[in-house]
C-alpha cells in the first residue's frame, strides 16, 4: 500500500503516475489538487491528504482551477489508473486476481468487473499483453529469449512459448530472428478490383495485402519475415484462397480463413470485433471502441485498423471516421473506397 510519505514524496516530486490515487488539500487556500499538479508546491504541515475529490469536496476543499483533480478520472477509471500503475511497477511479481484484491483492499468480484468495465478486458489478460509487449521489446532490443523472458515477467518457458506462440503464432526465437525457420507460401490472385497476395505458415493466412504493383506486394512480405523462407506455390494455394476468390466473385462477402497474425490482446479484440461488421454496413472507430468496452480508445482502435496485415478477411475498410470519413486504409483511400462501394451494390 503506498503510505502517505510515498504520497508527500509524489507531491513534491509531481509525480503524475500517482494521478488518481489520490488527491491533497492545501490548508490556507482550501484547494485541493493532484499529486502533479504545476502549481507552487505547499509547505509540508499544510498538507492534508484525501482518497478522493468527493472525500475532499466533503471537507470543505474546492478543486484546483490549474489541475481539474475533479475531472481528471471518474471513479472507476481513478481506481483501475491505480491497478495498471501497480501492474507496471509490479510487472515481474507474481500478480493474481487475488493479490491485487488484496492490495487495493476491495473483493475479487469488485476488482474484476470494474477493471473490465473500463479496459474491456479482465487483469490476467491485460497482465499477460503487457509483459508480451515488454517481452518484444526486450527482444526487438537483442536480448535473448532468457533475458527477455526475465525482465518481461514470465517464470517459466512453457507459460511464455503457450502465451507467445498464441499471440505472435510464431515461437519467441522465431519472432526475434524475423522468421528464421520459419516456412511461408504465398500466392497472388487477379480480381476486378486489385491485386492481392495471400501468405500463410502452416498455422494459417499471415499476410494479405492489395494493391497494382505485384513487386512491391512481394517486397512488402520479404520486409514482414526477413529471415523466413518465402516460396511461391499458386497450386498449393489454390484451395486455402476460395473463400477470398468468392468474395471478389460477389458469392461471400465475409470470407474465413485461419490467421497467423502477430497482435496484442487490445487489437486481437479490435479486430474479432471488426470481423463481425455486416457487409454493405459500416462502424466508426468510436463505436467499434465501444462495441468492445472501451469508448475512449478510439485512436487506439484507429491504429489497430492500420497495422491490420489481412485486409478483407479482417475488413477494416468497414470502419470510417465519426464524421463520415473514409479515416485512413493501409492499402490507399481509393481501394477503401472501391471496396465499399462494391459491397454496398
Amino acid at each position: 500500500m503506498i503510505t502517505r510519505e510515498d504520497k508527500i514524496k509524489a507531491i513534491m516530486d509531481r509525480e503524475s503516475i500517482h494521478d488518481g490515487e489520490f488527491v491533497y488539500g492545501v490548508k490556507t487556500t482550501r484547494i485541493y489538487c493532484r499529486p502533479s499538479c504545476p502549481s507552487r508546491r505547499p509547505k509540508l504541515e499544510n498538507i492534508v491528504l484525501f482518497d478522493s475529490p468527493n472525500e475532499a469536496e466533503d471537507a470543505g476543499y474546492r478543486a484546483c482551477l490549474r489541475c481539474e483533480p475533479s475531472e481528471y478520472y471518474p471513479p472507476n477509471e481513478a481506481f483501475v489508473e491505480r491497478i495498471t500503475n501497480y501492474i507496471a511497477r509490479n510487472i515481474d511479481e507474481k500478480l493474481t486476481l487475488g493479490s491485487l484484491a488484496e492490495e487495493f483492499e476491495v473483493s475479487k468480484y469488485h476488482l474484476q468487473r470494474t477493471f473490465k468495465s473500463v479496459l474491456g478486458m479482465s487483469p490476467r489478460q491485460y497482465i499477460e499483453a503487457q509483459r508480451l509487449e515488454l517481452f518484444k521489446s526486450h527482444i526487438r532490443n537483442g536480448e535473448n529469449v532468457e533475458s527477455a523472458m526475465t525482465g518481461s515477467g514470465f517464470k517459466s518457458r512453457s507459460r511464455l512459448y503457450e502465451k507467445v506462440s498464441d499471440k505472435l503464432g510464431m515461437t519467441p526465437t522465431e519472432y526475434r530472428e524475423g522468421g528464421t525457420d520459419v516456412s511461408i507460401w504465398y500466392t497472388v490472385i487477379e480480381t476486378a478490383i486489385t491485386k492481392v497476395l495471400v501468405a500463410r505458415t502452416e498455422r494459417g493466412i499471415c499476410a494479405l495485402y492489395m494493391g497494382e504493383n505485384e513487386s512491391r506486394l512481394v517486397v512488402a512480405l520479404m520486409e514482414e519475415y526477413p529471415y523466413a523462407s518465402i516460396t511461391r506455390d499458386d497450386e498449393g494455394l489454390r484451395e486455402a484462397v476460395g473463400p477470398l476468390t468468392s468474395y471478389f466473385d460477389g458469392a461471400n462477402f465475409n470470407p474465413r480463413l485461419p490467421l497467423d497474425i502477430h497482435r496484442t490482446a487490445f487489437q486481437w479484440r479490435v479486430l474479432k470485433a471488426i470481423q463481425e461488421i455486416p457487409p454493405g454496413e459500416t462502424r466508426t472507430y468510436s463505436e467499434l471502441a465501444e462495441s468492445i468496452g472501451n469508448p475512449k480508445a478510439s485512436r487506439a482502435v484507429a491504429s489497430a485498423c492500420g497495422r491490420n496485415p489481412v485486409g478483407i478477411l479482417v475488413p477494416c475498410h468497414r470502419v470510417l471516421r465519426k464524421d463520415g470519413g473514409l479515416g485512413g486504409y493501409r492499402w490507399g483511400l481509393p481501394l477503401k473506397e472501391k471496396l465499399l462501394e462494391y459491397e454496398s451494390r
